[in-house]
């Protein structure tokens, strides 16, 4: 929860929702701006805060703020297992906006009593969870696409007259109730009488690529991760076998290959995160929009995100990882069941080498049913992050494990008929919630030179 320009976490007007919120069950974290509360280096009359602030948000404010806020976020998902949101009106919204624009963590926002400049006007367009958005008392409209500045609405926000005071905590109450129930099919008018200009629910949609629509395929139900199948993975609380991540991942390169080709898959930098399990049979949305010069591609079902990713084609590749990792001696090539003890932090797994064939090639297409005409000449992302998975199990028995995350660089375009060498060393291991974790470097390599570098991470013991 953010707070309105001169106040701080503790105010009046906050306290009323925080109220309302924990009468409801929900918990709240509250965070002081930069020169509010705790954080004030020095005392100011109201006019001198309204230029401090001014000041701030051309200098750093429009950046900093939000990655402070993403900082917070990190804190509750690490600790929380529950979806988050974010509360923030007035000056809250200034700094809300990016915020919910760049962490897709949050579910759902509620922001409002503040215009938009051009900094927010650069975001909006970006947020695609539902938003409340509330236009205040005796002032002029500010509609998503405004373009006024937004320093220019601040000071007469943090001035507000008794009667505005009482509107806002009928708000709060009024916004505590619907944002426990914020699915798009509940979407309804907020009606808090006629004082307000208006108070309207939003779904803002990011400006980017149409939609790209698919049904999600469980072909891994024979394999030996069993997660994939419906008896074991209802015994770890699943609905059902999972879908691959390596499935989803390839759903989600669709827009990205289908705009960019041969330019993406020969120089990308791309960041991929599985939030919750898609199952055999989901009709799947993958959305793709422009961000910050990259793009930020979400995989939703029935308006749940499942997975993202982030992904630019920068001038410069960061510098590839120590290749010397793989000199260390090998692992034994002896396949044994992967447990704590088993997984070596940085001893390389002995390098082993495939081809890029048309069949192959083909097949993996088929999987995800894409049938873009490019992979007839290119290798499908699809499996050549599948490649990583079978590094992992070509070296361990691995009964049940999860995919959660990976880093793709493609450094060179892999194309049918290539030789590939396939080197890969797990970096390291960690324990978290009963869960047991490996991340994997996988370098691949083509005539002698980089072609392609994963990060790999999975639970390769989950917590019984």
């Amino acid at each position: 929860m953010g707070h309105d320009l001169g106040a701080d976490r503790e105010h009046m007007t906050n306290q009323v929702a925080v109220d309302a919120l924990l009468a409801h069950g929900l918990a709240v974290l509250a965070m002081d701006a930069p020169q509010h509360g705790e954080r004030q280096t020095r005392p100011y009359t109201p006019h001198a805060r309204v230029e401090a602030w001014q000041a701030y948000w051309r200098d750093e404010g429009h950046n900093k703020p939000h990655a402070e806020w993403m900082a917070l976020a990190d804190y509750a998902a690490e600790r929380l297992e529950v979806p988050l949101g974010y509360w923030g009106l007035s000056l809250a919204t200034q700094y809300g906006v990016p915020f919910l624009a760049k962490d897709h963590r949050i579910k759902a926002g509620v922001l409002g009593l503040h215009g938009e400049g051009p900094v927010l006007a650069h975001y909006v367009p970006q947020i695609s969870q539902p938003v409340c958005f509330i236009e205040q008392q005796q002032d002029e409209p500010h509609p998503w696409e405004s373009p006024k500045n937004c320093s220019a609405t601040l000071a007469p926000r943090s001035r507000c007259s008794t009667a505005t005071r009482a509107i806002i905590r009928r708000f709060q109450r009024e916004l505590c109730r619907r944002l426990l129930g914020f699915l798009p099919s509940k979407y309804q008018p907020v009606n808090v009488g006629a004082q307000c200009t208006s108070a309207s629910l939003q779904h803002a949609k990011g400006a980017g690529m149409g939609a790209y629509q698919v049904v999600a395929r469980n072909f891994s139900q024979s394999r030996e991760n069993k997660i994939h199948s419906d008896e074991i993975a209802q015994k770890y609380g699943f609905k059902g076998g999972l879908v691959p991540g390596v499935a989803v991942w390839g759903h989600l390169t669709h827009p990205l290959v289908e705009r960019l080709g041969e330019d993406w898959l020969s120089r990308s930098v791309s960041n991929v995160r599985f939030f919750k399990p898609a199952y055999h049979g989901d009709h799947l949305e993958v959305t793709c929009i422009e961000d910050d010069g990259g793009y930020h591609v979400q995989c939703l079902h029935a308006g749940t995100l499942l997975a993202e990713m982030h992904s630019n084609l920068p001038r410069e590749l960061p510098a590839s990882e120590d290749q010397a990792l793989f000199e260390a001696a090998p692992k034994s090539r002896e396949r044994v069941e992967i447990a704590w003890e088993t997984v070596v932090e940085n001893q390389p797994f002995e390098p082993w080498h495939w081809q890029v064939t048309e069949d192959g090639n083909q097949a993996y297409a088929s999987e995800i049913s894409d049938t873009l005409p490019i992979y007839r000449a290119c290798a499908h992302p699809h499996w050549l992050l599948s490649t990583a998975n079978r590094a992992l199990t070509r070296e361990y028995i691995m009964p049940a494990w999860i995919h959660v995350g990976s880093e793709i660089r493609f450094r060179e375009l892999l194309r049918i008929g290539d030789a590939i060498e396939v080197k890969a060393v797990p970096l390291e291991k960690w324990r978290r919630k009963g869960h047991e974790f490996v991340r994997l470097y996988l370098a691949y390599h083509h005539n002698g030179r980089l072609a392609t570098e994963i990060f790999h991470t999975a639970i390769f013991k989950m917590a019984q």
